[in-house]
């Protein structure tokens, strides 16, 4: 996973929400949040300040914490 990679599938969610990345939320083209993925199901996603439908938004990663890098 890279810093711009679209979450699409659970897996993809499942992945950023295991190595705490820091996603984008945009909606018709326009941001509408960002934060740290804390939870997912098959419909939605919560973030730090919000929850968030996957069919209605685009996620993208921005940054990732990779334990032991300084």
């Amino acid at each position: 996973m890279t810093i711009g990679f679209k979450l699409k599938t659970d897996a993809d969610f499942y992945n950023a929400l295991l190595f705490k990345c820091l996603i984008s939320i945009t909606q018709n083209g326009e941001e509408v949040g960002s934060g740290y993925l804390l939870s997912q199901n098959e419909y939605a996603i919560e973030t730090n300040d919000s929850f968030y439908f996957k069919n209605a938004c685009e996620f993208t990663v921005m940054s990732m914490f990779i334990e032991g890098v300084h």
